[in-house]
């Protein structure tokens, strides 16, 4: 019951400031109208419906992730529209008349995209800026440097706002290095970049900047929050929360990228006209054997129980590593049978380290008692261990053997209680030490 009620007072403050924010809008800059345009994106027609404002200052050109255009775009539009910002939404799915899927969004021809953008500066009333997200920020990258080098110190198009940018090629097997996409270090156009602080790319973000090292680049955290933040259907309170600021930031920057100088010139394009590389070769699914058995990198850090623990101190055991959180669903429904496994094997020379990202004792502690988990939880407040161990998925595990060598790994939750991976764990449990 208090959990519903605190869930309506929330409702009704949102709806309130919503009112009040669109009165204010009304009052200052004018209402919002919805209209539709048509973009010439080379063979194909880029229809994007138009948020308008009233005398806008910019222009927002939103491509959307490979979710497609979502409700939470709209309210965000309305909300700009009430600050003097447009946005035009498009739909490249439905001109190419692709089904919305990722393989659909990096299938996007980049030369009908950059058409778009000039179509859209063309006819837009104010300096437009691209928008995109997550993985949508890979095909937005490509199209403006392509529209950027057939316009060289055009200041019509102003640069890039990217939300929870995704700009690898894909996710790797679990503890291997993952790849920026080409388009990165072609980049010299201005960025910002707004970056939930709970989402696997916050933490491959000094990667990400230091391969963007050739634009000027300006970004903010957003704490508290996973990636999709301002559309997901179970958005936490905080999300809520920050999903309501999200205009306001994207305001900031707008007006950072307007100040901005436009590059007079564009970085030179290697291989231009060859294939563009979007995606990797996918990741191995379930429990997988590691290549080369590698020693893992250090792992030492206080419990939830206030005990130090130390990976290396646990030579001669076999240890599954965990990286997990609260609130990624995936983590907690692998739990119970972590839980299981822990009961069965543990005096057989088994040990599981369970390696928290970065959330508050006082939750944690309330995880655990709800779980009924007794094996040891580590605490990575900085998530210092999970960009050393190269943790691209919640959750990601290894299995050492009693050697010290990662010999198995998953990135994404499993049953471990499965037939198979049991066998697994006791073929390592079976193996001899040192």
């Amino acid at each position: 019951m208090k959990f519903a009620v605190i869930l309506g007072d929330l409702a009704s403050r949102r709806i309130l400031k919503a009112f009040l924010i669109g009165l204010a809008g009304a009052m200052a800059a004018g209402p919002a109208h919805a209209q539709e345009r048509v973009l010439r994106a080379g063979e194909a027609e880029l229809t994007v419906s138009v948020v308008e404002a009233q005398q806008p200052r910019a222009v927002l050109l939103w491509l959307p992730s490979e979710h497609g255009v979502q409700e939470g775009q709209q309210q965000v539009a309305e909300a700009l529209a009430a600050r003097g910002i447009e946005t035009w939404l498009a739909d490249p799915f439905a001109a190419w008349m692709l089904p919305v899927s990722e393989a659909s969004l990096m299938a996007l021809p980049v030369n009908g995209l950059a058409q778009a953008i000039e179509a859209a500066a063309a006819q837009a009333p104010a300096p437009l800026i691209l928008v995109s997200h997550d993985r949508g920020s890979v095909p937005l990258l490509e199209a403006m440097q392509r529209w950027q080098r057939a316009h060289l110190g055009d200041a019509r198009v102003r640069g890039a706002l990217l939300i929870t940018p995704n700009l690898f090629l894909g996710t790797p097997d679990p503890g291997q290095p993952a790849r920026l996409t080409p388009a990165v270090r072609l980049s010299n156009l201005p960025l910002f970049l707004i970056q939930p602080e709970l989402s696997t790319t916050a933490l491959r973000l000094p990667e990400l900047l230091e391969a963007l090292r050739g634009a000027r680049v300006y970004w903010r955290g957003v704490p508290e929050a996973r990636d999709r933040f301002f559309f997901r259907p179970d958005a936490t309170a905080e999300e809520l929360a920050q999903a309501e600021r999200l205009p306001g930031w994207m305001v900031q920057g707008v007006q950072r990228l307007l100040r901005e100088p436009i590059p007079s010139a564009a970085v030179a394009a290697e291989g231009e006209g060859a294939p563009v590389e979007r995606t990797a070769s996918p990741r191995q699914r379930g429990l997988v054997a590691v290549a080369g058995q590698p020693l893992p990198p250090a792992l030492a850090l206080s419990g939830l129980d206030g005990k130090a623990r130390d990976l290396a101190a646990l030579r001669g055991k076999v240890v599954l590593v965990n990286f997990w959180a609260s609130w990624c669903p995936p983590c907690v429904h692998e739990m119970p049978s972590m839980q299981q496994l822990w009961r069965d094997l543990r005096g057989q020379g088994f040990e599981i380290l369970a390696v928290n990202l970065g959330e508050k004792e006082p939750a944690m502690r309330d995880f655990v008692a709800r779980h009924r988990l007794d094996f040891p939880i580590l605490l990575d407040p900085a998530r210092e261990a999970a960009k050393a161990w190269r943790i691209y998925a919640y959750p990601t595990s290894f299995l050492i053997d009693r050697q010290g060598r990662v010999r198995l790994a998953v990135a994404g939750g499993i049953d471990w209680n499965e037939p198979q991976v049991r066998a697994s764990i006791r073929a390592l449990l079976d193996e001899k030490g040192d």
